[in-house]
């Protein structure tokens, strides 16, 4: 597993670094969001840490020039309480997020996590419900009515979880054991998030109803 971190914070990168090194990883580091940036063009990663605040670009404008040529897995490393850039930062498209200060245990456990889901996408078959096909991971990894739309490796899973339950509801805390692979906490909204991205990338239905329903008090449900 390769991973980069990117962070202007040396002694940060350090530790960091020597907690990836003893779980098997082998790790790169950018102290810049162009070096970052440059890095992930000229090399092959399976997932970035990406810090949000950086001396250049700050990790939002990273991961926008990011997001335009690559799918790789991206956590965002934020400042403990910020929550709104946990927000802006799953906007953008990054698939996680973490808070300051970082446990060394609870970020290896959320890298394999996410890169398990992102093996398992790029495992699946293509399976079609409605006028959707969620393909094999990848850069397209569904179509809508044969329009090929681009999504993270967290909504293309939480659309195949609501997908395969469709119809029927599926609640915020099954969605955070499935998907995120943790315990919904009264603040945190990252699926909220993640599912208002979903709507916006496939669009509603012809009758300008969304395929994605919210149930009071439940969670979501897909509607086919």
């Amino acid at each position: 597993m390769r991973c980069l971190i990117v962070d202007d914070d040396r002694a940060l990168c350090e530790l960091l670094t020597m907690s990836l090194l003893r779980a098997g990883m082998v790790v790169d580091v950018a102290h810049s969001g162009e070096a970052g940036v440059g890095k992930i063009l000229d090399e092959e990663y399976d997932i970035i840490l990406l810090d949000v605040m950086l001396p250049d670009y700050d990790g939002f404008t990273v991961l926008d020039k990011v997001r335009r040529f690559s799918s790789v897995p991206v956590i965002m490393i934020t400042a403990k309480g910020e929550e709104q850039d946990t927000v802006l930062g799953l906007e953008a498209g990054a698939d996680d997020y973490i808070a300051k200060p970082l446990r060394g245990q609870e970020l290896v456990a959320r890298m394999r996590s996410l890169l398990r889901r992102a093996g398992l996408e790029r495992d699946a078959s293509p399976v079609q419900y409605g006028d959707i096909v969620l393909h094999n991971s990848g850069v397209d990894q569904v179509s809508v009515a044969g329009v090929d739309v681009k999504l993270t490796n967290v909504e293309a899973s939480i659309l195949r979880v609501l997908c395969e339950h469709a119809h029927h509801p599926v609640s915020r805390d099954l969605l955070y054991q499935l998907v995120l692979r943790r315990e919904n906490s009264p603040y945190d909204r990252s699926i909220d998030t993640h599912v208002s991205n979903l709507r916006k990338k496939l669009g509603a239905r012809e009758n300008g109803v969304d395929r994605i329903a919210a149930v009071r008090g439940v969670g979501y449900k897909y509607c086919l």
